[in-house]
């Protein structure tokens, strides 16, 4: 019969059983510290249990070796919860600054519409002072033509000795005219 530590240093010296064992090993100690873990984490949530203050709090996993920070199952976020915050906090970004922009162009159409209604004033105030310069033309010559212009006083007194003398000749030819009838009757 073989020897016990002949065929163990035999089998030590198998390539693949000495990769079997390896793995064995790592297997066992990784399920070891997985309970481990999962031991501190439960103990950690019961504290957390205990103590409403520190339910928020972060629980770093004894077992994780990169230092990756771990949460409560009921505080782990939500990707897709995550995600329709963001898109949420974008569109409302978005709406603000559309929000700003039609308050800016607002701003813009009303100071237009403000110089726009001023001009209009402007152009009416001086519409209605021409048509007011207009009457007022209209108006003197109407006055003209009915009311002449006084003349002074010396051309006055020279159109009242001619209309005189006018009056006078005329008086003068009817008297002529009367007696030239008178003769001829008689005659």
């Amino acid at each position: 019969m073989p020897r016990v530590g002949v065929s163990v240093a035999a089998a030590e010296k198998t390539p693949g059983a000495s990769l079997s064992r390896t793995r064995t090993r790592k297997q066992q100690q990784q399920q070891q510290q997985q309970q481990d873990d999962e031991q501190q984490q439960q103990q950690q949530l019961r504290g957390q249990q205990q103590t409403p203050e520190a339910a928020g709090c972060l629980l770093l996993h004894a077992g994780d070796r990169k230092g990756h920070l771990l949460l409560p199952p009921a505080r782990r976020p939500n990707a897709a919860a995550a995600a329709a915050a963001a898109t949420a906090a974008a569109a409302a970004a978005a709406a603000a600054d559309v929000r700003h922009r039609c308050l800016a162009v607002g701003r813009a159409e009303v100071v237009c519409l403000l110089l726009q209604q001023q001009q209009q004033q402007q152009q009416q105030h001086h519409q209605q002072q021409q048509q007011q310069q207009q009457q007022q033309q209209q108006q003197q010559q109407q006055d003209g033509r009915a009311k002449p212009l006084p003349f002074p006083p010396h051309v006055a007194a020279h159109l009242a000795a001619a209309a005189a003398a006018a009056a006078a000749a005329t008086a003068t030819a009817a008297a002529a005219a009367a007696a030239a009838a008178a003769a001829a009757a008689g005659g």
